[in-house]
């Protein structure tokens, strides 16, 4: 996060909040695999204080798919022409289609890029968990099957630590957070990494105000968590495949991605035997 970042987001913290005795601010959250399942699962987060832009975000979020009679924006519909935008092959074909869709995502992408409030977070496993997880020592090991086995369980827990940690550390010691995710399958997962965050961490949970559960359809802000998302784990897989050369964060955010971690094999087993402390 660059220093103008952190004072701008300050000074809407606190003056948004005026007259409260706590500040208060939002975090959505989303997810992101890859295609195959089996190479990347990310986690991602945006935080902006309740004083925030959020109507204007949400209209101009709106403008855009308004006009091509898109109800709502999911990546996996963008992807695959399917959902939500479906009507734009039916209507066009697909290879315009195609054109029309990446059009509108990546108009999407620059309002977030254009919103100097809007801070994001990303966690990212990758497939060798699953070859760490299989050790014998991972087996035996109380604190990695209570604390990494389930690697989605440990992601989500990772960011929430790492946002509630930097936001009261960097923007307000006082700041309150309630959380949202959209309604979806594993949201039981979700929130045992809430849960598991406030009971290890007491002095962050009184931090964490709530998590809740939204339906994305209606809710644009989830809907910039899956952009957000999904543009992490591009960004990601191609930091992978370039042998870990090209940069992270990823420079297609620009300042909008606070940080991208990627919890590798040296980093689990560095959980294992203890090099590290877990989240």
């Amino acid at each position: 996060m660059y220093a103008i970042g952190v004072q701008r987001l300050k000074w809407l913290t606190l003056h948004g909040n005026r007259g409260r005795i706590a500040m208060l601010g939002t975090a959505y959250l989303d997810d992101s695999a890859d295609p195959s399942g089996k190479t990347i699962f990310l986690v991602a987060g945006f935080f902006c204080p309740d004083g925030g832009p959020w109507k204007q975000l949400r209209r101009e979020w709106r403008k855009i798919l308004k006009p091509h009679d898109i109800q709502y924006y999911r990546s996996y519909d963008w992807r695959t022409l399917t959902g939500s935008f479906e009507n734009l092959r039916q209507k066009w074909g697909e290879q315009k289609a195609r054109k029309i869709a990446d059009r509108i995502r990546s108009n999407l992408h620059e309002i977030v890029e254009a919103e100097r409030l809007v801070i994001g977070y990303a966690m990212g496993v990758v497939e060798a968990h699953r070859t760490v997880d299989a050790l014998p020592d991972a087996q035996k090991s109380t604190k990695w099957m209570r604390e990494c086995h389930d690697y989605q369980v440990a992601a989500f827990r990772n960011l929430f630590c790492r946002m509630t940690y930097d936001l009261t550390t960097e923007v307000d010691p006082k700041l309150k957070i309630a959380f949202i995710c959209d309604d979806s399958t594993h949201f039981r997962r979700i929130n045992r990494g809430y849960e598991r965050v406030k009971q290890k961490f007491p002095e962050l949970g009184q931090s964490m105000l709530s998590l809740t559960r939204l339906d994305d359809k209606h809710t644009p802000e989830l809907q910039i968590a899956d952009l957000m998302a999904d543009l992490s784990r591009e960004m990601m897989q191609k930091f992978i495949a370039s042998n870990r050369q090209e940069q992270i964060p990823p420079s297609a955010l620009g300042i909008r991605i606070r940080t991208v971690d990627l919890w590798d094999k040296t980093g689990m087993l560095a959980n294992l035997y203890g090099a590290t402390p877990g989240a």
